[in-house]
């Protein structure tokens, strides 16, 4: 039989698990009621992002604020710290060597690229026709 030090102590383990679990409850449930706005406004934000960002997609014209947005929420999209080159430069080379498919390397492949990718972004459309700046 257990004897009478070990039941305080079981009691008195008892009790603190208790008090824990009721405060992370209470703690818990008071996070859940407060992040319940913050996120539906947060989810409010991404659909109105996406939105946006779909809204060239259609001959719809659009004052130059809102592209002026878009232009700003494109340039966080594509987020580029490094650019492609120095990493090729750094990493690609030193690791693989030369990387070559038929008569162009890679680089000159990713290099065209990117000159289409500008060439792309020249472009606004207004009133459904496509205008090159």
């Amino acid at each position: 039989m257990a004897n009478k030090g070990d039941l305080e102590t079981l009691s008195s383990s008892a009790d603190a698990a208790a008090s824990i679990l009721e405060y992370g409850f209470t703690i818990t449930f008071s996070l859940q009621l407060l992040l319940k706005g913050v996120m539906s406004q947060l989810w409010n934000i991404f659909n109105t992002l996406q939105i946006l960002m779909a809204l060239p997609l259609f001959a719809v014209s659009m004052p130059a604020n809102i592209l002026f947005v878009k232009q700003v929420i494109d340039e966080i999209i594509n987020f580029q710290p490094i650019p492609k080159d120095t990493l090729y430069e750094y990493i690609g080379e030193p690791i693989f060597g030369h990387l070559s498919s038929g008569d162009e390397s890679v680089k000159d492949i990713s290099d065209q690229l990117d000159d289409e990718e500008d060439d792309e972004e020249e472009k606004e459309v207004t009133d459904g026709e496509e205008i090159t700046r």
